[in-house]
């Protein structure tokens, strides 16, 4: 979840569009390598980024992902293991993801509504259940970042928009790397030394990124000259990435409350993964899933995918047979786990049409003759 646990895993209302859709066609200038100008390239011009980017790419992505599923696990049995799963573990499960969205929603609220401004619980639970829905229709990663922007942004400003949305990232990136950690730790003997510093390298990442937000300062008024079009841009991200750090930065209270919020929802997370698993008849420790839930995410940074399908999946399924799993057990646990969000992301879509439906429209009125 993007103020929490991941998306994919566990005021003022409009219509999401109005940031996603630049982002996509943004992604897809990128893609197609096509300068500002309309100038046509040379082949040799082409960047990496543009080459993983390329739908070709993404598309084929997803289907080394999907490959590697069908390679490492038995769908075969993992169907069967799906139509066999318990209710009650499942309804156990559901509750523990409700509880695991509660609290990203308490912990980007806790940012944004400490800014001054009085947006309703319920506006910023609305905001996060889009972000789930748009994460899940839309295929780029940024697809839910971009609904809560555009909603936070409009309610508290940009700084305190963008602020709040940044330190929910970095809390929720926080308390997956401590749970990991604590996991690798658990586990050092079945996953080794090198995952063991890589959790610790990771942790370490995030608190020297928290020292970056905690010691920001707003940014100086850009200079008059003729910049690039990338790089025009590339200031402007910086700058919006230092107000909002400079929002958040004297909030300490608020910043505390939203790494304790953190680290229960994604303990409240692991406990969900663990539900689902008995639903299948397997019994998976709450440490296993430390460890294999932050490196199957890994696999939805990549662009060489279609929003990580595939990939995420055949990656979890791989790290649970290496942790003892068996292959039908762990295509099956793999399976419902990419499922988990999907009754908030019903809600998030629920409640995107409502938006809409209360967004007044604009009337063209014709011109005094």
């Amino acid at each position: 979840m993007a103020a929490g646990p991941a998306h994919r895993y566990g005021g003022v209302t409009g219509p999401s569009r109005g940031l996603a859709a630049p982002v996509l066609r943004s992604a897809g200038a990128i893609a197609q390598n096509i300068p500002r100008e309309g100038r046509p390239i040379s082949t040799s011009t082409l960047t990496l980024r543009g080459v993983l980017c390329h739908p070709g790419s993404r598309v084929a992505g997803s289907a080394l992902g999907i490959l590697l599923l069908v390679r490492t696990t038995d769908l075969g049995g993992a169907a069967r293991d799906v139509h066999a799963a318990s209710p009650g573990w499942l309804a156990a499960g559901l509750a523990l993801t409700v509880l695991t969205f509660t609290a990203g929603v308490v912990q980007w609220g806790v940012l944004l509504r400490g800014a001054g401004t009085r947006i309703l619980w319920r506006s910023v639970a609305s905001w996060q259940a889009q972000s789930v829905f748009a994460g899940h229709v839309l295929p780029t990663a940024a697809a839910g970042d971009a609904v809560r922007a555009v909603n936070a942004c409009r309610a508290a400003g940009s700084g305190a928009g963008i602020g709040s949305i940044l330190g929910s990232r970095l809390a929720g990136a926080l308390s997956m790397a401590v749970w990991g950690l604590a996991g690798a730790v658990t586990l050092r003997g079945v996953f080794g030394v090198p995952v063991l510093a890589a959790a610790a390298a990771y942790v370490a990442g995030i608190v020297v990124a928290w020292l970056l937000v905690l010691t920001a300062r707003p940014s100086a008024p850009a200079r008059p000259g003729r910049r690039g079009g990338l790089a025009t841009r590339g200031a402007r991200v910086v700058a919006s990435l230092r107000d909002g750090c400079h929002a958040i930065r004297h909030r300490t209270g608020a910043i505390v409350m939203c790494l304790m919020i953190a680290l229960l929802g994604w303990g409240c997370q692991l406990l969900a993964l663990v539900a689902f698993a008995h639903a299948v008849g397997v019994v998976v420790p709450p440490t296993v899933f430390a460890v294999a839930l932050p490196i199957s995410l890994v696999a939805t940074w990549s662009p060489a995918s279609v929003n990580g399908v595939g990939l995420r999946e055949g990656v979890m399924a791989g790290v649970l047979v290496h942790a003892g799993v068996s292959a039908a057990h762990a295509g099956a646990v793999s399976l419902i786990i990419d499922l988990q969000m999907l009754p908030i992301a019903l809600g998030g879509a629920i409640t995107w049409m409502v938006a809409r439906r209360r967004c007044p429209r604009v009337r063209a009125v014709a011109p005094p003759r």
